[in-house]
């Protein structure tokens, strides 16, 4: 089933992690990690990849970025 998502879902996703809702759950992770995924997501908000390609570039950098920082 594919789901495409509207301007409007794009800019209450944006408004949610920019909300004190999101901080909570980030206060756990480390400061490179959330970096990570917030780059990712804004590229996927600008349209610029798919919400596929975000979550495998997500993956892919974390898991880089976690085989360098053990």
């Amino acid at each position: 089933m594919a789901v495409t998502m509207t301007d409007e879902d794009y800019r209450r996703i944006r408004d949610f992690l920019d909300s004190e809702a999101w901080t909570h759950a980030v206060d756990y992770t480390p400061d490179g990690i959330t970096d990570i995924i917030l780059e990712e997501i804004d590229v996927m908000l600008g349209k610029g990849s798919s919400e596929a390609d975000c979550a495998k570039m997500i993956q892919s950098r974390v898991s880089i970025w976690l085989a360098e920082n053990k």
